[in-house]
């Protein structure tokens, strides 16, 4: 399973947020080009990320709410969707023919029928407060590749700090020379023998998650 440091990043940047409370919300209100919206996100605009939580949050919470689910689930199946926007646009997959609210609606809507479906929290779906969905352009192959990236970042976060520290500057591309020199080992040999026991580590806590194996069948 390859998942790179960056979409750590990513999630980072999102996290920080994910705790914003909106004092006021218009389902009517103009929204803004999309491209406005995309371009702040490919490039790391916090403004723009404040304004994205603030103009769709709200619907996403009511929908979610509405069908067995909390505000808390809403802002993280709020955070996975701008997590997929981000790596799409960073791949240059995205295409939105109607509006940006509304894709990202789509693909949240997506997730959480998903997790729904998965809990076995089976009640009747509410679709009366939510505008109309046009698309979602996304497909179950990216859910579950941010399923992946999810289970990545918890099991990386279990890891020991000097652990993390090698498998980060090896995902920044630092060489086996460079490492040692950072973390004050011996040689290139032994720094990348370190590296090889991190990540063996890491694939072993990530494949006894019984998710793995639901994510790979």
């Amino acid at each position: 399973m390859q998942t790179h440091l960056t979409k750590l990043e990513a999630l980072n940047f999102f996290k920080n947020h994910r705790m914003i409370r909106l004092t006021f919300f218009k389902t009517d209100q103009k929204q803004l080009p999309n491209e406005y919206y995309i371009t702040g996100i490919k490039t790391n605009n916090r403004k723009v990320v404040k304004k994205i939580y603030s103009d769709f949050l709200k619907n996403i919470e009511q929908y979610i709410c509405a069908n067995s689910g909390t505000k808390a689930e809403a802002n993280d199946i709020f955070q996975d969707g701008l997590i997929i926007l981000f790596n799409k646009i960073q791949t240059d997959t995205l295409v939105i023919q109607s509006t940006f609210g509304q894709y990202l609606f789509g693909i949240c809507k997506k997730l959480w029928l998903r997790k729904l479906n998965k809990i076995k929290r089976t009640n009747e779906i509410n679709e009366g407060i939510v505008f109309e969905i046009k698309e979602e352009n996304v497909t179950d192959i990216e859910i579950i590749e941010r399923e992946k990236q999810k289970l990545y970042e918890e099991k990386f976060k279990l890891l020991k700090p000097s652990y993390q520290k090698i498998l980060t500057l090896y995902f920044e591309g630092k060489s086996m020379s460079e490492i040692a020199q950072i973390m004050g080992f011996k040689s290139a040999n032994y720094a990348s023998k370190r590296k090889h026991q991190c990540q063996e580590y890491l694939k072993e806590l990530i494949q006894n998650d019984k998710r793995y194996q639901e994510l790979t069948e």
